[in-house]
């Protein structure tokens, strides 16, 4: 065997595999778009404002000039469930297809006509937000007092109950959990609103982001958790927040000035909607603590801007409001699991004495070709992932399927590629896992 002192290499490969544990799979998916469409009769314009978690989805769809008309979208069709009404929205739906929303009073439907919430004591309208799968719904009503809003919990035994202030005069509510935690807004005695949850029938204050900025939540998952935004009273930046065994922690935006948490779900996946660096309002989803834009998960030939994401599901299912041939549109988006990929990683060096370790001296080697050997001939081939290895010596591989593979190089005129035997390396990738795998050695 030929051996020239001086040019020898070693190639150690080792695995690291790439992909995010199961809890992480969000932020590997990617999103099927289905557009919700319109009700007939209008300018073809709709919004989404809620999902249970059997994906049925409501919002509100324009039927004629100046008037809205409630939706479900359930078994892919669209169906106004006040077609004789007036202007009229729907805001929430529990898990057996009951919506609330408002048609002149807060209204409750299932499956029939609208049914009225009622009003507090004195009021003469009211707004129903949410509903939990106990029948409870949250809302706010005028009071006897004309100017004055309160937030209120209705219960299955038809009673409302005013849930009071934080110390000032209004207060309103927009999101209730099956333990019938309700949160919204309340003003205090400084005269700002906060950001408020009420449970074991008393109203918590939440806190603020900032010193004097007022904070609003929208919503509270079965564990307590609360998302809603801070912000300045009529001014920019709004910033979307997640409240959290007593923590309140900005979730920044991104990129922009503005951001708001509208919607979270069990596993405590976030949705709502945030500027970018050019200005634009894009849809978010936020998990492991990572905001990502929506409109990056969906595919490029869609047509869509995805701008504002308004609930998520246990399933992780999104519905929002985008734009889409020029139009207004709700949509549904339904997570595509990417399948976990592992990554190699390895290094050429310069074994100077032969002794298959890299010691102090010996400098890793750019300018080598290593390749993935899919069809085990020894040869790079199209379509075989290959790289050049950079100056220091170092190259990966990312996005492999689990499976077996082999590494190899293409040796370079004056070196023998020596171990191990048949000059290549065995590489086992595995889902969520790390591995070490056997070296190729140069000399």
């Amino acid at each position: 065997m030929n051996r020239l002192r001086g040019r020898r290499s070693v190639l150690p490969v080792m695995m690291k595999c790439a992909a995010e544990a199961l809890e992480s799979r969000t932020l590997l998916s990617n999103y099927t778009v289905t557009d919700l469409g319109a009700l007939p009769g209008g300018t073809g314009q709709s919004v989404a404002t809620a999902i249970n978690n059997n994906g049925q989805v409501v919002g509100y769809s324009t039927v004629s000039a100046g008037q809205n008309h409630p939706f479900i979208y359930a078994d892919g069709k669209i169906q106004d469930i006040n077609p004789t009404g007036g202007d009229s929205q729907a805001w929430g739906v529990n898990d057996m297809g009951e919506v609330v929303g408002k048609a002149g009073d807060a209204f409750v439907y299932g499956n029939g006509p609208l049914h009225s919430v009622g009003r507090l004591p004195g009021g003469f309208t009211s707004f129903a937000y949410a509903i939990n799968n106990e029948g409870q719904i949250a809302g706010d009503s005028l009071t006897s007092n004309p100017a004055i809003t309160h937030a209120f919990r209705f219960n299955v035994t038809g009673k409302i109950d005013d849930l009071g202030t934080l110390g000032g005069a209004q207060s309103n509510a927009f999101g209730i959990n099956n333990l019938g935690d309700v949160v919204g807004l309340a003003y205090a005695s400084d005269g700002v609103s906060h950001a408020f949850i009420y449970t074991d029938d008393h109203m918590v204050d939440i806190g603020r982001l900032w010193g004097p900025a007022a904070s609003m939540a929208r919503a509270v998952n079965d564990s307590g958790q609360v998302v809603g935004y801070g912000y300045f009273l009529g001014l920019q930046p709004r910033h979307a927040f997640i409240y959290s065994n007593g923590k309140i922690t900005d979730l920044q935006t991104l990129g922009g000035i503005s951001s708001a948490a509208m919607a979270i779900n069990g596993p405590g996946q976030i949705v709502g909607d945030s500027n970018t660096t050019s200005g634009a309002d894009h849809a978010f989803v936020y998990a492991n603590g990572k905001m990502q834009d929506l409109n990056e998960l969906i595919p490029d030939s869609s047509g869509w801007v995805l701008q504002q994401a308004s609930g998520i599901n246990n399933s992780g299912q999104i519905a929002g409001t985008g734009v889409i041939n020029g139009r207004q549109h709700a949509f549904l988006l339904t997570p595509v699991q990417v399948p976990p990929t592992g990554s190699i990683s390895g290094l050429v060096y310069n074994d100077i004495n032969s002794n298959q370790t890299q010691d102090q001296g010996e400098a890793g080697m750019g300018g080598w070709t290593v390749f993935v050997d899919l069809n085990g001939n020894g040869t790079p081939d199209a379509g075989e992932p290959s790289t050049q290895s950079a100056a220091d010596g170092t190259y990966s591989f990312a996005g492999l399927a689990p499976g077996n593979y082999t590494i190899d190089e293409v040796v370079k005129s004056g070196y023998t590629q020596t171990a191990p035997a048949g000059g290549r390396a065995p590489v086992v990738v595995a889902a969520n896992a790390n591995a070490t795998v056997p070296s190729l050695e140069m000399y």
